[in-house]
């Protein structure tokens, strides 16, 4: 669908726990019920941000407090104060490309402005709480998600886990849906005709995984962290000490954009109160085969023991 062909309407939602009030229909996205927290407005977006970081990316610019994202025959987007996105659509753009990065880069900006941490991660709920699947992209966290929600481990969030830093540090869940790559798909055993792509031009899929659980705040019960070695099996090692923030850093989602916000000290801090708070581990596969069916019992042993 192009985005001219879109009526412009009013659609509530409820993601990273947060009530959205939108211009534009996010496909997929549970409803929400009571004022928004945050508006999601179509308009004109400035090319560049005055007072902008001279630390910036070839797609974004940012200040403390504005962050301004744009992708070429897609959309310009300008996240405002933790509370406002402004998309300006370019001609003959698709509806399905300007929700992509608004759902991953734009709101994972506007969750630093926040003062929520997005990591690059999946979770799903546990017996004693959230279960954070961390890694670098195309490792597998969103197949071995996908893996254990068939197993009856409820999916709250995908690419985005937005985490509340508190005392106890918690998951606010998100979409329920799980993006796969069609192997990824042929793994599961899902027939992938029955998905939709996530975009046109891309051979990434949304699959749904719509669990009942309640909108809440889910405290973390352990964080993993999902490598691919050179070996012929799977191994689960205990992450301690100062490797923690070691492991976490890394996947704190675009953590580039971070230093042009001008919020690294707090950051930092936020990894700390993690580090402290929650159990880790590093789960590893051999890049020569996914080996799915190990990973997925090794990691569920680990979790009942």
């Amino acid at each position: 669908m192009r985005f001219q062909d879109y009526r412009l309407a009013c659609f509530t939602y409820r993601a990273f726990g947060l009530n959205i009030l939108s211009e534009i229909e996010f496909r997929g996205f549970r409803p929400s019920v009571g004022p928004p927290d945050v508006f999601v407005r179509l308009g004109v977006v400035p090319i560049h941000l005055d007072g902008a970081s001279p630390l910036r990316g070839i797609l974004y610019e940012a200040s403390s407090r504005r962050f301004l994202f744009s992708v070429e025959r897609v959309a310009r987007y300008l996240a405002s104060d933790g509370n406002q996105i402004d998309i300006e659509p370019a001609p003959g753009a698709d509806l399905e490309s300007v929700l992509v990065f608004l759902h991953t880069c734009v709101f994972g900006a506007l969750l630093y402005q926040r003062g929520v941490l997005p990591l690059h991660a999946s979770a799903v709920i546990g017996a004693r709480g959230a279960v954070v699947i961390a890694g670098r992209s195309g490792y597998g966290k969103s197949t071995l998600a996908g893996a254990l929600h068939r197993l009856g481990f409820p999916v709250i969030a995908d690419e985005i886990c937005a985490v509340e830093t508190g005392p106890t540090p918690a998951v606010l869940p998100s979409n329920p849906c799980i993006l796969l790559w069609p192997d990824a798909i042929e793994r599961l055993g899902v027939e992938i005709s029955s998905l939709r792509r996530q975009r046109p031009s891309v051979e990434k899929f949304v699959y749904p995984v719509d669990n009942e659980c309640e909108d809440r705040a889910v405290p973390i019960q352990a964080i993993y962290f999902l490598e691919v070695v050179e070996s012929s099996g799977v191994s689960l090692t205990p992450v301690t000490g100062i490797d923690t923030i070691r492991f976490l850093a890394p996947n704190a989602y675009r953590n580039r954009f971070v230093e042009s916000m001008n919020l690294s000290a707090r950051l930092f801090l936020q990894l700390q109160k993690i580090a402290g708070a929650v159990p880790m581990a590093k789960i590893t596969r051999p890049a020569s085969g996914f080996l799915l069916d190990e990973l997925t019992a090794l990691l569920t042993d680990h979790l009942a023991a």
